[in-house]
């Protein structure tokens, strides 16, 4: 390269001599979002205070009268699954769900009287659990199952405790015949509290 040339290539950064820097501009003022606990700006914090007690929301609250017009109308059941709970999935029990009737309620079930509750991509979820419906005639023969259920699960211990005794009895003759004979179960039975509807 000739002398020529290196005169005209341009350097970079600031000419010689220079001594000049660049200069920033001040930050903007701005005031204090903090107030502190003696900030007074002349207004009586009791002047139109109006208390209103803490009424903690219900996220799975839905209309008793919805509930009951989808029973009667359409004749369906509803309920909350779980399908994950900390982030952990459960795809077991919305599986079983399914098996014994279960769908998912979507947008446009039941002529829309669900709609409000609809997250963008049509499915209703709150928190990890998934509304889904299954026909009230199913829900009937699952609630007739629980009860049988139920009742022989007294059953067998009523009659366990008369033919074997209880097992953790450490008294010598607690499971002789004549101690068998005694253990009886006395049960009462009081009609539940009237529910308003």
């Amino acid at each position: 390269m000739s002398d020529e040339q290196q005169a005209e290539t341009p350097k970079r950064g600031r000419p010689r001599g220079s001594t000049s820097k660049r200069v920033k501009p001040p930050p903007a003022r701005r005031d204090s979002v903090h107030r502190g606990p003696h900030y007074n700006d002349g207004q009586d914090p009791l002047e139109n205070f109006e208390y209103r007690p803490y009424e903690q929301e219900n996220v799975l609250a839905i209309d008793p009268e919805i509930v009951r017009g989808i029973e009667k109308e359409w004749g369906f059941s509803l309920l909350w699954v779980c399908f994950e709970c900390n982030g952990k999935p459960f795809p077991n029990l919305v599986s079983a769900r399914r098996r014994n009737g279960y769908s998912d309620v979507v947008k446009g079930n039941f002529n829309g009287a669900l709609d409000h509750l609809c997250d963008r991509d049509g499915n209703i979820i709150r928190e990890g659990l998934r509304l889904m419906a299954r026909p009230t005639s199913i829900q009937r023969l699952a609630e007739a199952h629980d009860k049988r259920a139920a009742r022989g699960a007294i059953e067998n211990m009523r009659r366990s405790h008369a033919e074997e005794g209880l097992s953790n009895i450490s008294m010598p003759e607690g499971n002789s015949g004549s101690a068998l004979r005694q253990n009886r179960h006395r049960t009462s039975y009081e009609p539940p509290p009237k529910i308003p509807s």
